[in-house]
């Protein structure tokens, strides 16, 4: 069975088939972040750009919007810690990236819940606590390095992805919808579920 996705306008081959989508991937996470859609990456059949931009959030979505805008992207996407924003930020930048068509996905509090939805093991309420996620991550060996920032490649495979994408979608049943209040919870799924993986 042929999944058909859409296509950036004038990116269709001589002969009218159809090229992998091409996704611009921004993230204010510089290391870990980055280093797991650079695993992402290699695994997918869609074409992704991960890109740490510097920045506040407002910043890193505007940026998005014009990388994706110049670079012949389908769709740019922001990956960001609730954690590391405060709320005022982050409800303007819930606005303005709905209007410069770029698509946010919150990690509350921090990324490493979508990591942790990898596993076997359900995510509780002990990964509200970011530094606790992050402990529970490097135990796991999800991440690696002194400050655990390092993506443990290694840990990693298609069918975990395939169980992240149930689980926070369960973490959303249990824990609420609303990104900001509910936790632990994570929009990651939001980009992911778009990439085509081999």
């Amino acid at each position: 069975m042929s999944n058909k996705w859409p296509t950036a306008p004038g990116r269709n081959d001589a002969k009218g088939k159809e090229e992998r989508r091409r996704f611009l991937v921004a993230t204010d996470g510089e290391r870990t972040e980055v280093g797991y859609f650079e695993w992402l990456k290699k695994k997918a059949v869609d074409i992704i750009y991960p890109k740490y931009i510097k920045g506040n959030l407002l910043k890193v979505i505007k940026r998005a919007s014009e990388i994706r805008n110049k670079g012949n992207y389908d769709l740019a996407f922001v990956v960001c810690d609730k954690d590391q924003h405060k709320e005022t930020e982050l409800n303007a930048a819930i606005k303005i990236s709905k209007g410069l068509g770029v698509i946010l996905c919150i990690s509350n509090e921090s990324f490493e819940i979508w990591l942790l939805a990898h596993l076997d093991k359900k995510v509780d309420s002990k990964a509200s606590n970011r530094k606790e996620a992050q402990r529970m991550a490097k135990t796991a060996r999800l991440v690696k390095g002194d400050d655990g920032k390092i993506i443990n490649e290694s840990r990693f495979s298609i069918d975990m992805v395939n169980k992240a994408l149930v689980e926070a979608e369960r973490l959303r049943k249990t824990y609420g919808s609303n990104i900001l209040e509910s936790s632990p919870t994570t929009d990651v799924d939001k980009v992911v579920s778009r990439i085509k993986l081999e």
